[in-house]
């Protein structure tokens, strides 16, 4: 559990004020608030980890390297848990380090069914 001001420090601004902005936007999920009771939101996240180098030798780096550069990185996907009431967020095992090591992260819209 993380409150605004955490979240600022630990992700940037960018990414906290994107999560913020949807906070009020969101459906309400089924997770209850632990400090005051409310219905938390779930707020659905896509975001793209940096390319993990390889190391070795120069020329095995630089074919790495040339084949990461044409292969975009594969999309992640997280539904974050914030309570708009209380403004606490839920990060589940790994989803803070995730979002905070990310290259690039945004806050996605879910498909409405038609």
């Amino acid at each position: 559990m993380l409150d605004s001001k955490t979240i600022f420090n630990k992700i940037g601004e960018e990414k906290a004020l994107a999560i913020e902005r949807e906070l009020s936007r969101c459906k309400a999920g089924e997770k209850m608030c632990p400090s005051c009771e409310g219905r938390m939101n779930r707020i659905p996240i896509t975001y793209v980890m940096p390319d993990s180098g390889g190391g070795g030798d120069l020329v095995g780096a630089l074919v790495v390297a040339t084949i990461q550069a044409m292969i975009p990185n594969k999309k992640e996907y997280l539904d974050l848990d914030g309570c708009p009431s209380c403004g606490l967020f839920w990060f589940d095992s790994g989803e803070m380090s995730n979002v905070s090591l990310s290259e690039s992260m945004k806050v996605k819209e879910k498909r409405r069914p038609k």
